[in-house]
Formats: structure tokens, C-alpha cells, sequence
């Protein structure tokens, strides 16, 4: 070929991906855009987001926290780096988060067809399945939730380290990845990347083996006197990061694991497999979380059918390698990113199978599946004219696929509509239910409440129903049948400290402050990250004039989650009153930040401005108050006070 033509034709190929890059951004924005007016969604976003002062700007320490802490299962500084850039962009406008999410998912799209055109060399296929990928349903949630953003980044970056990989393996000279050859460094950084993203991408180097082989069959020529052995060689970097990924992340979910033995493992691993194939093919009645409240047990037909339909996809996989390679690649992509996830099947009590983020990276497995069988077919001239029928079939399955990603982003415009509609899918669901009585409850719907909460009880008992029907008794000062829905649930779970908690709250309601402090404590004892019993704990030793020992109780809740609201500001009272003003105005700082409407941290914080000499700051934030509320009297004597009234 001249060089002219090589020219002419690398200019087209550029052309080409960025028209596909900018294709799928827009069709991103097309199917998902709906995302753009929804605000931060109730689950995971607080904590993630608008309650973490760490992702409010790039500062070198925000930047210092969020590469030194969990989140606080996952180690993803990467993705906190995202959000303070969001920040920095829009503040808290959550339109700037969505956005963010729709064009990674573009991006992502643009990868796959990529990533198809290197492996499957038909490049007609290769956007299809990319376009499949795109407008899938399963996918919404990581998308538009913007707690899914860790799936998103880290799925991009792993795509990006692969496909450099793959042309680090072409090309004379380049087929051992090593010394000067850029992409193989550029790969591994990428891969790094993904890490510090979400470590779920770990499984790469496993992908990759893959990937040498294909790549050593593609290409025989000039690269045949390089010994496979050489060229697998080439891994050590990335099984090295993985490995030390793997670790951190082990300790993160240190407490998930060790709640659940190996069998159960083993068995909510093949049924979630299979929940995930089923809902690639067939994805109607989407959810935020599938739970699960039944015994696991191989004698359950919810375990055995599974199993049995793995052993039969397995055995297919294999006896068509006698005819083609791909059926076997695209099922090892899909369980080896998908295997992950198979150690996290607890939050807390709650046991589930599926979450549907989780198959955002493994369902590429699949589809490049269908796109080596759509190849196949192409190969067949006896089909060639049923090419008009086929691509017609096509498009319209895509537009079916966008229509039912649209409608479920729409599911997710408000927490409550997506938990009535949870609540339709799943009426046993207990996180469902308690989640739509705290709406209730913030909403002054206490007959609602009440109601939800009676009706997730004919399902079964439950800690979370008792201590939830318990609270509305407390609130209505009918303190005996509280008590007696608190023991109940005392009796359900002797090991859960929730109903310590809420007991040691009723004592407080009732002035009982030493037997308070003991339930409170007896929480902390069966679970030491329990910040709620750490703050009244220490409020109570506050009250009693015990600062020493109500500091270092606020401080433990600070370890556990530094951005609590009441831990800051009750930490900052505690050692005003032991005459460390300097060290404890920080703390004030930090929970004004975390609520500014606070009348109680307003002021204080309006009084502590004005004694540092910014008068102007303090007395903007009185004035603010007192449009909030014209009857604060104390914000309007200080602003008198401060303009010399």
C-alpha cells in the first residue's frame, strides 16, 4: 500500500471512532437523558455524595482522604476524584452528576464496538453489538443512579487497558508487550485506573490469557517465533496489581465475607448467574435489589435448577469448540467479571441474589457471543438476501431495548416511585418497605407508615418491621407497647443492636438517662461501627458534664463516618466546654457544611464568625436564618448585637 493510501486510511479510521464515540454519547443521552432532571437518590447518594464533604472540590485534602479511606466497603479513590470534579463544575446541581454518567456509559459503548472490531473483525457486527450494549435496560441503573458511577469508570478504564493490550500484541515488533513498546504501559496504567475505580476489575489478567491465545491464533505471521510462554510473561504486571487490589479489597469486605460459609456461597453465586443470563435475554421487572429471605440450601429448587442449567450451558461451551472458540470466550468473559461479585450477597441483615449493576461489565461476555453468531451467519450465502430482513430486525429490536431503558429511567425520578414500584415486584422485600416508611415518616405520613410496615409483618417477623412499628408508638407517647415491639425484636436477634438502640432512645424519651447509656453501650459492644449509639451515647455524657468521655465517643463516630452531622457538631460542644476553642472550631465548620439550615449550628457558627472578626460571613448567615425563620430570636439579637443596634 502507498503511503498516501496508509495516510488516507488512518485518517478515515480516526474519523470513524470519533463519529462512533460522539454516536453513542448522543444515543446515550437519547435513551438516558431523562436522568438529567432527577435529583440524588435516597440510597447510597447521601453517603456517596451530597453528605460526603470529601467529594466538595478538588483540595489536596479531600484528595489525601479519599486515597487513604473505604467508602467504606470499597476502596475507590478514582471515583471520589469524579464526583469533585462534578463538584467543581456545578456544586451539588445533580443534573452535573447525571450527566457525567450518561457520557461514560457513551464512551463505554464506544469501547465495546472497539473492543468487538479487534476480536470479531467485522466491523458492521461490532456496532451492533456496541448499539446492544448502549440501550440495554439491565444497564439503566448504573447509569442514572449516580451512586453506579464506580461501575461505570472502572468498566471504561478496564475496556481501555484491554483494547491496548490487544494492539500492543499486533503490529511487527510488538508482539512480546515490553520494554518501548507504549501501548503495554499505557495498558497497565489504564488497568491501574480501573483499580482505583473499583476493584471488581481485578479479574483482567484472567481476560487476558484469554486474549493471548486468540491473538496468537489470529496472527501467525510474524509473530510465531515468539513462544506463547513469553508473551503470557507479559502479565506479571497486572496479576501483581491485582493481587494487591484483591487485598485491599478483602479488607474493606472483611465482615461480608466472614457472614457467609462457602456452600452458601457457592449457591447464590450459580443463582445469581443465571438471574443475570435470564435478565440479558428477557429484562423486564428491573430492580435496585432482588432480595432473598428464604434458607440457602441445595434441596431448594431456587439453588438445584440453577446448577443444573450451569452444567448444561458449560457442557454446550465446550462441545462447540469442536466448531467455533467463541461461545466458551464470551462465557468466561461473563463469569470471570461477574465472579466479584459472588462474595457480596449481604448489606447488613439484608440477603439478596442480584443487583443489577453488577452485570454492567460481565454481559459483554454475552454479546460478544451474539456478535461472533451474527459473523457466522453473515458467512452463509444462502442468507444474503435475508440481509434486508435481518438488519430491520435489528433496529427494531434496538429501539424496543431504548423504550424500555427510557421507561426505567423514568422509574427512578423519585425514591418513592421507585420503591412503590420495587414494593409491587418484590411485596416481601424488607429493605423495600423500611426504606418507603422513612419517606413516609420525613413526609408526616404516619398512617402510610404504619401501614407498610403492618403489612411487611404478614410476610414474616422481622427486626426492622418491630423496632420501625415500635418508633411510631414511640413518637405517638404510647412508650409500653414501644417498649414491648423493641423486645420482640430484642427476641428476633439477640445479636442485632437496633433494638438496643431504639430501646436506649425510649429511655431517653422517658428521662431514664443511666439506662440509656447502658443499651447504648451494650450496641456498640455487639457492633463497634454503630455511629448512632456512639452520638446519644456521648450527648447523654455530655448533658452530665463527662467532656472527656463524650469526646472520645464522638470521635469513634467520626472514624466510622466522619461526615455525621451530629458527631461534628456535638464534638465541637465538647471541646468548647474544655476550652479547646481552636481545635474545635473545625468541627463546627464541618457540620455547617453538612447542614447550613440548622438554626442550633447557624448560630453558633454566625457567633464564632463574628468573634474571628469576618462579621459580613456571620451576618449573612443570620440573615439567612431569619428568612428561614422570622422568629429565631437569638440569630436576630446577635445580627443586632453584631451591627450595633
Amino acid at each position: 500500500m502507498e503511503e498516501s493510501d496508509r495516510n488516507d486510511a488512518s485518517a478515515f479510521d480516526r474519523c470513524m471512532t470519533w463519529g462512533i464515540i460522539g454516536a453513542c454519547i448522543l444515543g446515550s443521552l437519547l435513551v438516558f437523558g431523562g436522568a438529567l432532571s432527577h435529583g440524588f437518590s435516597m440510597i447510597d447518594d447521601p453517603y456517596l455524595v451530597t453528605q460526603n464533604l470529601f467529594v466538595r472540590g478538588l483540595t489536596p485534602e479531600n484528595i489525601r482522604y479519599v486515597f487513604t479511606h473505604f467508602d467504606p466497603e470499597l476502596y475507590m479513590p478514582l471515583t471520589f476524584l469524579s464526583y469533585q470534579l462534578d463538584y467543581v463544575l456545578g456544586g451539588m446541581n445533580p443534573a452535573i452528576f447525571h450527566f457525567t454518567n450518561i457520557l461514560l456509559h457513551g464512551i463505554n459503548a464506544a469501547l465495546v464496538i472497539m473492543l468487538l472490531w479487534l476480536l470479531i473483525k467485522n466491523r458492521p457486527v461490532a456496532i451492533l453489538g456496541g448499539l446492544l450494549f448502549l440501550v440495554h435496560p439491565l444497564n439503566t441503573e448504573a447509569v442514572v443512579w449516580v451512586a453506579g458511577r464506580k461501575d461505570l469508570l472502572s468498566t471504561g478504564l478496564f475496556l481501555g487497558s484491554l483494547i491496548t493490550y490487544v494492539h500492543s500484541l499486533q503490529g511487527r515488533g510488538a508482539a512480546v508487550p515490553g520494554r518501548g513498546n507504549r501501548l503495554y504501559w499505557f495498558s497497565i496504567g489504564l488497568f491501574l485506573l480501573a483499580l482505583l475505580s473499583k476493584a471488581m476489575v481485578l479479574t483482567l489478567p484472567a481476560l487476558l490469557v484469554l486474549i493471548v491465545a486468540i491473538v496468537n491464533d489470529q496472527h501467525q505471521q510474524p509473530t510465531t517465533h515468539y513462544p506463547l510462554l513469553t508473551r503470557l510473561g507479559s502479565l506479571i504486571p497486572y496479576v501483581i496489581l491485582s493481587t494487591v487490589f484483591a487485598a485491599i479489597a478483602l479488607i474493606g469486605k472483611e465482615r461480608v465475607v466472614e457472614s457467609s460459609t462457602l456452600m452458601e456461597t457457592v449457591l447464590m453465586a450459580c443463582k445469581s448467574t443465571v438471574f443475570y443470563l435470564q435478565k440479558f435475554f428477557l429484562p423486564t421487572g428491573l430492580n435496585p435489589i432482588y432480595p432473598y429471605h428464604a434458607p440457602i440450601t441445595i434441596v431448594s429448587p431456587d439453588f438445584y435448577w440453577p446448577i443444573i442449567i450451569l452444567i448444561i450451558i458449560s457442557l454446550v461451551a465446550i462441545v462447540s469448540l469442536k466448531w467455533t472458540k467463541w461461545i466458551a470466550i464470551g462465557l468466561a468473559f461473563f463469569l470471570i467479571t461477574l465472579s466479584p461479585t459472588f462474595l457480596n450477597f449481604h448489606k447488613g441483615t439484608v440477603t439478596f441474589f442480584a443487583v443489577d449493576r453488577y452485570a454492567y461489565l460481565p454481559m459483554i461476555g454475552i454479546i460478544i457471543i451474539l456478535a461472533a453468531g451474527w459473523r457466522k451467519l453473515e458467512n452463509y450465502p444462502l442468507h444474503t438476501t435475508h440481509y434486508p430482513l435481518r438488519n430491520l430486525l435489528s433496529v427494531i429490536l434496538l429501539l424496543i431495548l431504548s423504550v424500555f431503558s427510557f421507561n426505567q429511567t423514568s422509574v427512578w425520578a423519585s425514591d418513592e416511585r421507585l420503591l412503590t414500584r420495587s414494593l409491587m415486584l418484590y411485596p416481601d422485600s424488607i429493605p423495600t418497605r423500611t426504606s418507603l416508611s422513612v419517606i413516609y415518616r420525613q413526609t408526616g405520613r404516619i398512617n402510610e407508615e404504619r401501614s407498610v410496615i403492618e403489612a411487611g409483618l404478614t410476610y414474616r417477623e422481622d427486626v426492622a418491621y418491630r423496632t420501625g412499628l415500635g418508633s411510631i408508638f414511640a413518637r405517638e407517647g404510647r412508650t409500653d407497647e414501644a417498649r414491648n415491639e423493641y423486645e420482640r425484636a430484642r427476641l428476633l436477634d439477640p445479636e442485632n443492636p437496633e433494638p438496643l438502640f431504639y430501646l436506649g432512645s425510649l429511655e431517653e424519651q422517658l428521662n431514664n438517662a443511666d439506662e440509656a447509656l447502658d443499651l447504648y453501650k451494650q450496641a456498640i459492644t455487639i457492633d463497634d461501627s454503630y455511629v448512632g449509639a456512639y452520638i446519644n451515647a456521648g450527648a447523654i455524657l455530655l448533658d452530665r458534664g463527662e467532656f472527656a468521655e463524650a469526646e472520645e465517643l464522638f470521635r469513634s463516630a467520626l472514624e466510622w463516618n466522619p461526615n455525621t452531622m451530629e458527631a461534628n457538631y456535638n464534638l465541637f460542644d465538647a471541646l468548647e466546654r474544655q476550652k479547646n476553642q481552636e481545635e474545635a472550631f473545625p468541627y463546627l465548620v464541618r457540620a455547617y457544611k453538612l447542614n447550613p439550615d440548622d438554626p442550633d449550628i447557624g448560630l453558633a457558627y454566625a457567633y464564632r464568625l463574628n468573634e474571628k472578626g469576618d462579621s459580613e460571613r456571620a451576618t449573612e448567615i443570620l440573615e439567612h436564618h431569619i428568612t428561614l425563620d422570622p422568629e429565631n430570636r437569638a440569630a436576630v439579637r446577635l445580627l443586632k448585637s453584631i451591627q450595633g443596634k
